[in-house]
């Protein structure tokens, strides 16, 4: 059964995967130290990775925010390979930056998790 979203039919799954990424986001927003506790960093994290996780937070939740305002396969597709991109970064510094891997490696399996949910939710392509 699909669900509306301003006017829009969405698929079920494609309105969960958007939700669980709004909460997400408001996460790292609102509690950037909830990612240090989750991998077990065993310090606090320092000012500039409590930005960066924020400013991670505000992607997620304007990411989730355009999937649920103009839902597409496209904006699916958009949302998708932003993900990718994510989790590559995330798996590059978790490479040269020993000091911030187990936060990187964190960061990259979720933005890959949600690639992989995203691509899931789209529709099979014919031919």
């Amino acid at each position: 059964m699909d669900v509306s979203v301003l006017g829009h039919t969405v698929p079920p799954f494609t309105s969960r995967l958007e939700n669980v990424r709004l909460a997400w986001g408001a996460v790292e927003l609102a509690s950037p130290g909830m990612l240090a506790s989750l991998v077990r960093l065993g310090r606090p994290l320092d000012r500039s990775e409590r930005m960066v996780i924020r400013v991670l937070g505000v992607r997620q939740v304007g990411q989730g925010v355009a999937s649920q305002l103009r839902p597409s396969a496209e904006t699916t597709r958009l949302g998708l390979r932003v993900d990718l991109l994510h989790a590559a970064s995330m798996v590059g510094l978790a490479i040269i930056s020993r000091r911030h891997r187990r936060l990187a490696l964190a960061s990259a399996g979720i933005a890959g998790g949600l690639a992989g949910a995203a691509w899931l939710s789209l529709p099979a392509q014919d031919g």
